[in-house]
């Protein structure tokens, strides 16, 4: 008996091996549970799973789609929590997404053929998804790949051209959602701030400083290559007329909220 004993516990699998030969089960068996999980956490929730339980199952096949695509489904998430406190019907919610999806695979593509999808997918998330606030910004698909365009001849084929592009295009849509500009403006500002010598931090500084000047009848004789800093020692102002102080970067989550909610971002 003993003899028997010691040879079922050498044969035995352990709890540790168990556990992981599950998670391989799950992962192989039922993919959406790990790929889609914020689309599911979020339809976990009982009134969630009430109110749209109509379009689940094509909000799960989109999450799919995104996470083929090297995007995380935390962009639909958003979007539908969005769209539950916002109480839009699941008709309506669904038909936004729909929107959502085209345009983000657009976007991917653009950014792919530029050279400057990011390898991480947090980051390639983060940029897809303020490109789509852009969007319903009021900017055009085109001005995103101008955009892109031009930061790739300025820094080359890497997510470094796609991050400066962002930047630029989320200080043009925060200003545009304050004072509408043309689009011949956006293009003319974003191209300025891009090829320009300023960090990416103090892209909102400069278009202050521009909007001041402007609003004073005073032409405006900056060079591209200052930084806001040297141009308030000439007597210049940094910052003003509701934009955030440069470096600070939290703040261009914060603009571009407030675009998001000035631009009628559900059909």
């Amino acid at each position: 008996m003993r003899t028997r004993l010691i040879h079922w516990r050498r044969n035995a699998v352990s709890t540790r091996d168990l556990v992981a030969i599950l998670a391989v089960f799950l992962l192989f068996s039922f993919p959406s549970i790990v790929s889609a999980q914020y689309v599911i956490a979020w339809f976990s929730k009982q009134a969630n799973s009430t109110d749209y339980a109509s379009i689940a199952d094509e909000v799960q096949e989109m999450a799919l789609k995104l996470q083929s695509m090297g995007i995380s489904d935390s962009i639909l998430a958003t979007r539908l929590e969005e769209g539950y406190r916002k109480h839009v019907s699941a008709e309506v919610l669904a038909i936004s997404l729909r929107v959502d999806m085209q345009r983000a695979s657009q976007i991917t593509a653009m950014l792919q053929e530029s050279g400057s999808f990011p390898s991480d997918k947090k980051a390639a998330t983060s940029i897809v998804e303020q490109m789509l606030i852009f969007l319903r910004a009021g900017l055009t698909q085109d001005e995103l790949k101008n955009a892109l365009f031009i930061a790739v001849s300025k820094t080359g084929k890497n997510p470094k051209s796609a991050s400066r592009a962002v930047a630029a295009l989320a200080t043009i849509t925060a200003s545009h959602t304050q004072s509408a500009l043309s689009e011949e403006d956006r293009r003319a500002l974003v191209s300025e701030l891009i090829l320009s010598q300023l960090p990416e931090s103090q892209f909102e500084s400069m278009v202050a400083a521009k909007r001041v000047s402007k609003s004073q009848g005073r032409p405006n004789t900056d060079k591209n290559s200052e930084s806001p800093q040297e141009k308030g020692r000439q007597g210049k102002p940094e910052t003003t007329m509701g934009s955030p102080s440069a470096g600070n970067q939290g703040n261009q989550r914060r603009f571009l909220d407030d675009a998001f909610n000035h631009c009628g971002s559900f059909p």
